[in-house]
């Protein structure tokens, strides 16, 4: 059997993507811990097992409604995935809870794609609410498979429902194995094969791999198989449903081979070659198969070459002098020759030769002119052919690529070629003739030493003027290059090649030789800003006569450094000057030029307050002192420590009545706002004055008739207790000290009370706050 390899070669379909496969039929995700229904088919996700499964189908989007669905107006769709446990199956739906008393659409669809559906149950295009209705397979189910749970509210309700298994399962066991792959696992090249799996209980995908790479749909449980080449393959298949992959199973299978024998051949025009009773007349490759010993066919490859007649048209042009060989034959002189050869192989060949015999070897001469000032195009190249063919081209430029470049013509030998206006440099000139011979010419074009100019100044530390607004500048033109003999023109019309005096600004000298060529510099005589200066000047303050200072608040302008100095002080680097009193400055600063600025101020001495209170002072409690000041300086005001216990805060001398040691401190200013602060402690002795009679006579005679608390200024309060021998309360008072007019009369409930001892109790508040206890008896006399 022969066949042409030019046919289409058989490709193994494990080249097949399995991208495209997973797009094709991609399957849905399962649903997670909470699922719940969707608009759309493709959103759909597949419940592991819909027993039980409870919902509201509340969706505002009107979603994907499948053909044939049993409702007249979509509203809005709910979709919901399982999977089939068993090949029959009944669900039921409890519809409750409607919004419009409408109730549920409810169908079972099968759906690879959400593109093209299959009903596999009765559709019920109204279940009432509060009722139940069932829905069974019309078609037996495919364990393993997902299947789509489809609803509407009818008449646009919003219902709560429930799905039940009534019979059979839609829960499917955890997945054992993938299934065993039936098939040879040897076999032939270009072969092909089919292997089919085992189908394990509850897969309804299976996806093939072959060599590690995808191959074939995930619904196909049989691939066919051709391999093209020797060698060993593993193909391998994954059993799966939505909730649950297996390990995969695997095959491997070995190609066997018998390497091809190729044999070439060729053959001149009008020849045929015989092989395997077969006659080939044309070029081409050609197979033959042979069967072997293994079962596997042989294979020899013929390529033939059939080689057509030779014939070779040659126009040449030849040098004069040479010569051209065809076959054994020169030739050497103009004409047309026909020569007929034969090849290694036998076959004839023609040539056909047109010879042309020109002159080949191109003469000349070329010179230059040189630029007149340096940078200018004024240079020019002279060029002549003294031998070659005319009519001939050339082509000239400045070597280097980026100068100017030119072409022309030579009609005539001998004739001069000017090439103007070019600038200085190695220049070429590429001279050809129509037949390939050409020639170059090489020259360079000179340029004169460059005229340059350039201006020196005096330099001041960076500048050509010392100061701002100064006139001492100078400037001297140098010059090289060029033909000597110079003229000088400068921009302020000066003509000499020096100047002087010049003040700040832009300065041009325009320097001319003896060839015309100029040359321009520019100076520009800077200055440096104005010097200024700011000090600060501080007045003494109130701590001393001599503390008033002088410093530089800043310094700008002029050349750094700067230096300083204060009236008649020597310059150096103090920027700030201390221990100053009243009196007239004059602040200066020098840059490194020696240019000056100055600023001057006067500083004011203040009035310095002394106060003086004197000793510290002691007084027993609740007891006043005056406070007395001795002061240097009439004094504007008086601040006193808010301590408690002064007649005023803002006086001189206030008296002062603490109930506790305190220390006073007053601050004294002056005009002028400076300070002076003393300060004196009170020493307060806790002496306390309290006298309690120990017997009364309460008969009305005018003495003593009371009985009463007695006590010093610094007593504040007493609360006064009396009790019979027996314990009763005959006498109680809250109030002052030494007041016999509320003390106790002997009278108890309205009757005066019999002559006898009496115990007391008596809480006594001093001024500064502290209750002190005291007891005893008092006897009472008639």
């Amino acid at each position: 059997m022969v066949t042409s390899l030019i046919m289409k070669r058989l490709l193994c379909s494990f080249a097949l993507i399995f991208a495209f496969f997973s797009t094709l039929f991609a399957q849905p995700e399962p649903c997670g811990p909470n699922p719940s229904m969707t608009p759309f088919c493709a959103d759909a996700c597949i419940i592991c097992d819909i027993n039980g499964f409870t919902g509201v189908n509340d969706e505002g989007v009107t979603g994907q409604a499948p053909p044939g669905f049993c409702t007249n107006t979509v509203h809005h769709m709910q979709w919901i995935g399982f999977i089939a446990g068993s090949t029959n199956l009944t669900l039921s739906v409890t519809v409750f809870d409607c919004q419009n008393n409408g109730g549920l659409e409810v169908g079972i669809y099968k759906s690879l794609d959400c593109q093209t559906f299959q009903a596999v149950s009765n559709c019920d295009g109204d279940i009432p609410p509060n009722t139940t209705q069932n829905f069974t397979n019309t078609v037996p189910l495919t364990v393993g498979q997902y299947y789509f749970f489809v609803m509407d509210g009818n008449q646009n309700d919003v219902c709560h429902y429930t799905i039940k298994v009534v019979n059979g399962s839609t829960q499917v066991m955890p997945l054992a194995n993938s299934g065993n792959i039936i098939g040879p696992e040897t076999v032939c090249a270009n072969s092909p094969e089919n292997y089919t799996v085992s189908l394990p209980p509850g897969a309804a995908h299976f996806y093939w791999t072959l060599n590690g790479l995808p191959y074939a749909s995930e619904t196909d449980t049989t691939v066919s198989l051709n391999f093209l080449t020797a060698g060993l393959n593993q193909l391998c298949v994954t059993a799966s449903n939505t909730c649950d992959t297996a390990f995969p199973a695997c095959r491997n299978i070995y190609v066997k081979s018998i390497p091809a024998t190729t044999i070439e051949t060729i053959i001149c025009a009008n020849e045929c070659y015989d092989y395997n009773d077969t006659t080939l007349c044309n070029t081409g490759i050609y197979e033959f198969h042979f069967p072997g010993s293994e079962g596997c066919d042989s294979l020899v490859r013929l390529e033939l070459t059939v080689l057509q007649p030779v014939v070779t048209n040659l126009n040449l042009i030849l040098c004069d002098g040479d010569s051209i060989w065809v076959g054994n034959q020169p030739f050497f002189q103009s004409g047309q020759f026909q020569q007929l050869l034969t090849t290694t192989i036998g076959c004839d060949s023609l040539v056909n030769l047109n010879l042309q015999v020109i002159q080949c070897e191109i003469q000349g001469q070329v010179q230059s002119n040189p630029v007149v000032c340096q940078g200018e195009s004024s240079g020019s190249l002279q060029f002549s052919v003294s031998n070659g063919t005319p009519p001939l081209t050339y082509f000239w430029e400045q070597i280097g690529g980026a100068g100017p470049s030119g072409t022309g013509s030579v009609v005539t030998l001998n004739a001069l070629q000017t090439i103007p206006n070019l600038p200085a440099g190695n220049y070429s000139v590429f001279v050809k003739d129509n037949f390939g011979n050409d020639v170059v010419f090489f020259q360079d074009i000179i340029d004169p030493p460059a005229l340059v100019a350039q201006i020196n100044t005096v330099d001041y530390n960076g500048y050509q003027i010392s100061c701002a607004g100064k006139l001492n500048g100078t400037a001297s033109i140098i010059v090289s290059g060029g033909a000597p003999q110079y003229s000088y023109t400068w921009s302020n019309a000066a003509t000499t090649p020096n100047l002087e005096n010049l003040g700040a600004g832009m300065y041009t000298c325009t320097v001319t030789d003896a060839h015309g060529c100029t040359a321009i510099s520019n100076i520009d005589m800077r200055e440096p800003l104005l010097l200024t200066l700011e000090g600060v000047f501080q007045n003494p303050g109130c701590d001393g006569p001599s503390t008033g200072e002088i410093s530089v608040q800043s310094a700008l302008g002029g050349v750094l450094p700067y230096s300083f100095a204060l009236s008649g002080i020597d310059f150096g680097s103090q920027t700030a000057f201390t221990q100053l009193s009243g009196g007239n400055y004059v602040l200066k600063v020098k840059d490194a030029n020696g240019c000056e600025a100055s600023v001057s101020a006067t500083l004011v001495t203040p009035i310095i307050p002394d106060i003086e209170l004197g000793q510290n002072l002691s007084v027993n409690l609740a007891e006043s002192t005056q406070l007395v000041l001795v002061q240097n300086t009439p004094l504007d005001s008086f601040v006193w420590s808010l301590k408690p216990g002064l007649s005023c805060y803002d006086c001189p001398e206030p008296v002062a009545t603490p109930y506790e040691t305190t220390t006073y401190t007053l601050t004294a200013v002056a005009s002028g706002g400076c300070t002076d602060t003393d300060s004196i402690t009170v020493f307060v002795q806790k002496v306390r004055d309290v006298y309690i009679p120990n017997v009364f006579s309460p008969n009305d005679d005018g003495d003593n008739d009371y009985f009463t608390v007695f006590g010093g200024p610094e007593v504040q309060e007493v609360r006064l207790e009396i009790y019979s021998r027996w314990g009763e309360l005959v006498y109680r008072h809250v109030g002052a000290a030494n007041d016999e007019s509320t003390g106790w009369n002997g009278v108890f409930r309205g009757d005066r009370v019999l002559p006898g001892v009496f115990v007391w109790r008596a809480d006594i508040l001093f001024v500064d706050g502290v209750t002190m206890g005291y007891e005893g008896n008092v006897t009472v006399l008639r």
